[in-house]
């Protein structure tokens, strides 16, 4: 008996090829009901040893969906748990002026689901980070700093005002190996623009930058209790300027429909999110 996974079908009505009427096939059946679950665990502890050592250790696990692609037998595949461990030092320098924080951790996923086949995986771990954190097809900076300055005398005293800024480069969304150019014999053909290839990277057309502003102030109470109350002001500027995905498409050299030339530009992309507030109220027994 010969095996079909899917059944033959009319191509007009769609339906069932009475020949194959007595016939089973591998999508006539759906797989069995699967029902499970998976016990996490997650603990951390800080030391508060003195103000220039604050050692600090966490670990957790994480709980990822299964696949949703069957085994063979229609069985799912089991769930998969991450682990991450993180290490930090946290000093406070200057009558607590300026406040170092060091972090270090580590993440691990056994049995991931990963797409793609064979080849694009192997590319995928040929361009990961190898040296010093890097990429081969991209080196942009990435730039996050943030300030902070809480007044100590006067009316205003306690009142903390603070910004910062996230910067990133222009990202490469994809590459150059579909280019053409007018061919010089006729210009009514295209050919592979030989300036460029499959290597030649297409940087989205700006960079990113989101700037934050932050607002606290804090009550003291009675028995050294303390409301504190903070602010925070996303995308302060209201930027709404486009971020770009690393996707491409291929359109007519320099927007002249009237070319057989084609170059690659970004594409797809979507907005910042408008500017946000966001307010938080605690009380420090």
């Amino acid at each position: 008996m010969q095996e079909a996974a899917i059944r033959s079908r009319n191509a007009t009505t769609f339906d069932r090829d009475p020949q194959y009427a007595n016939d089973r096939f591998k999508d006539d059946f759906n797989g069995p009901t699967q029902r499970g679950g998976q016990w996490t665990k997650s603990i951390g502890s800080v030391l508060h040893l003195g103000r220039w050592i604050n050692p600090s250790f966490n670990f957790a696990e994480t709980f990822n969906r299964p696949a949703p692609q069957p085994r063979i037998d229609s069985s799912l595949f089991p769930p998969t748990v991450a682990t991450g461990y993180d290490y930090a030092w946290r000093m406070e320098l200057f009558e607590r002026r300026l406040n170092l924080n060091f972090i270090h951790y580590r993440t691990k996923e056994i049995n991931a689901d990963t797409g793609g086949d064979g080849p694009g995986f192997f590319n995928e771990l040929f361009d990961a980070n190898i040296v010093e954190n890097k990429r081969p097809v991209q080196d942009q900076p990435i730039i996050n700093f943030y300030a902070d300055y809480t007044i100590q005398d006067g009316w205003l005293r306690r009142l903390r005002i603070g910004g910062g800024v996230r910067y990133r480069g222009r990202q490469i969304a994809g590459f150059r190996g579909s280019d053409t150019i007018v061919n010089p014999a006729n210009p009514a053909q295209a050919i592979d623009d030989p300036r460029v290839d499959e290597y030649t990277p297409v940087y989205t057309p700006d960079d990113f930058y989101l700037v934050t502003g932050t607002l606290g102030y804090s009550w003291r109470l009675k028995d050294r209790r303390e409301i504190r109350a903070n602010l925070v002001i996303n995308n302060l500027l209201n930027d709404r300027g486009p971020i770009f995905g690393q996707a491409t498409a291929v359109r007519p050299r320099h927007g002249d429909y009237t070319s057989p030339a084609r170059e690659t530009i970004p594409n797809g992309y979507g907005l910042k999110q408008p500017i946000s507030y966001s307010l938080t109220m605690s009380l420090k027994l």
